[in-house]
């Protein structure tokens, strides 16, 4: 990132140096650089940083909602007796809930909604997708491959992380300027 700001002033004082004979190419130059090129490229990366932001703080959050969800994964495992499918259902329930409430208030900061409902919709959907996405995968790893109970977990969680994050960034908590066409005005 600050090598291409770096590269991009660089590249600026090279054209002033090389139009210092030139004078009227250099400003038509300039103000061409200064009022359609400079602002696109810092709002695209404003648009990167807080991407990458969010994905971290996603990531993070994912980490603490993984981490119930494999403990509670293991006492179904061992203390309950249950087959790995059923023990996957029960911590991923277990996360799910860890994990909708550190998304609402920390990641995407949506503790605010008005309209409760959708987002019990949406969010209850992404957890239907990811438990989908979840138990076919051990069952496919687990039970017709033959691998222990604890890579085909981890494999399919890994799996399906990144397509969750998407789903929940744009379609569950999505902001009101997210939710409306670019070309109009409020």
């Amino acid at each position: 990132m600050v090598f291409c700001v770096n590269t991009a002033l660089f590249f600026s004082t090279v054209a002033l140096l090389c139009f210092q004979k030139m004078p009227c190419l250099a400003s038509k130059s300039l103000r061409l650089f200064y009022r359609f090129i400079r602002p696109r490229y810092f709002r695209i990366l404003k648009i990167v940083r807080s991407s990458f932001h969010i994905l971290g703080k996603y990531g993070l959050s994912s980490i603490g909602a993984t981490s119930v969800d494999f403990s509670v994964f293991q006492v179904a495992l061992a203390a309950f007796f249950l087959p790995a499918v059923q023990a996957t259902v029960l911590g991923r329930c277990a996360g799910t809930l860890v994990a909708f409430w550190m998304h609402r208030r920390w990641v995407f900061r949506h503790s605010n909604a008005t309209n409760w409902w959708a987002l019990r919709v949406k969010y209850g959907s992404g957890v239907l997708l990811g438990m989908g996405l979840n138990v076919s995968g051990v069952w496919l790893l687990h039970d017709l491959s033959g691998w222990s109970p604890w890579p085909a977990r981890i494999a399919a969680a890994l799996a399906c992380w990144f397509l969750l994050f998407l789903f929940n960034r744009y379609v569950v908590f999505q902001t009101t300027a997210e939710q409306q066409p670019r070309n109009q005005r409020i």
